[in-house]
């Protein structure tokens, strides 16, 4: 069985493949609608933008770093939706910013795939 890598390696392998550099969002977002789910608005399979992938791979780091410390997880397909909503959960109780919150949860559901909304964790 091949080595995978380090986790920070295994969630930078996901976020390249997710890279969609100049290719229109708002087709990206229809073709999503039309194929995947018509009910969930502003979503696309991939990053389009240069600063979102900055932010969201700074993100990763900091989820992947956390998840070591707390967790000793060292596989992507081992982390949960709980993980990341504890995660979620952290950030919010050391008085982070809502928009920084709403960024990282941005980040990890277009990295992970999931759809966690500030609801499913209760920040305000």
């Amino acid at each position: 069985m091949p080595r995978k890598g380090s986790l920070n390696h295994q969630i930078h392998q996901r976020m390249q493949a997710l890279k969609c550099f100049g290719e229109s969002r708002i087709e990206a977002n229809m073709e999503y609608r039309e194929t995947i789910d018509r009910s969930y608005n502003n979503k696309t399979v991939g990053i389009h933008s240069y600063n979102s992938y900055a932010a969201y791979k700074q993100t990763c780091k900091e989820f992947s770093k956390w998840l070591k410390e707390n967790y000793r997880v060292k596989n992507i397909e081992d982390i949960t939706t709980q993980h990341i909503e504890e995660y979620l959960q952290y950030r919010a109780s050391k008085g982070l910013a809502i928009s920084t919150i709403k960024k990282d949860m941005s980040a990890l559901n277009k990295v992970f795939n999931i759809h966690l909304n500030q609801e499913s964790f209760s920040i305000s």
